[in-house]
């Protein structure tokens, strides 16, 4: 089994890599691994001490194995990332118009503005 940490949209992809071909995998939480490595005493930070870490707490705990997840659910997730986005983005835009000093800035939001 392989271990890794969660690395938002790119362990979705790994999942259905490694599915595809057979392997089956875990995904731990990336703030899980640096406990672990303390509570084993071990301090230094280096990649390959990363992957150690990874496959010791791996053998210790055996964590439950990943399922992809489905592609629709998959495209979903992404729409619903993206429309968070975009409100995100027409908020900061009202917020920062709302204190604009121009006239003509103004004036111009007013007429293409969408409610």
């Amino acid at each position: 089994m392989q271990i890794f940490e969660a690395i938002g949209r790119y362990d979705r992809v790994l999942i259905a890599c490694l599915e595809d071909r057979g392997v089956s995998s875990a995904r731990v939480n990336p703030l899980r691994a640096p406990q672990f490595a303390r509570a084993a005493g071990l301090l230094a930070k280096t990649d390959r001490l990363d992957a150690q870490i990874l496959c010791t707490m791996g053998e210790a705990l055996r964590p439950e194995h990943a399922t992809p997840i489905q592609l629709h659910r998959l495209r979903l997730h992404e729409l619903q990332a993206r429309r968070d986005n975009i409100v995100n983005m027409i908020t900061a835009e009202q917020n920062r118009l709302s204190v604009a000093d121009n006239a003509f800035i103004k004036k111009i939001s007013k007429l293409r503005s969408v409610h």
